[in-house]
């Protein structure tokens, strides 16, 4: 999987679920304990996280982080 197309899936993800729960964007990168930049910059600007941080946001949605990246059997 290319760089482009993790990117792409953990943003769907990700603002999936943020739509899903009626969040702003500063609202839910707060609730996962992110800067509102650091969100923007995550789902505008092609940034990822760091394995950490990944697993902190998937914990703080209460999903594993094949979860959160959509990846693995249970999406």
């Amino acid at each position: 999987m290319s760089y482009e197309a993790a990117h792409e899936r953990f943003v769907e993800r990700l603002e999936g679920i943020r739509e899903k729960r009626g969040m702003t964007r500063k609202a839910f990168s707060l609730f996962l304990d992110l800067s509102p930049y650091t969100y923007d910059y995550y789902v505008t600007r092609g940034g990822m996280p760091n394995l950490y941080t990944a697993m902190v946001i998937a914990e703080k949605l209460g999903m594993t982080l094949d979860q959160m990246l959509g990846i693995g059997g249970k999406k």
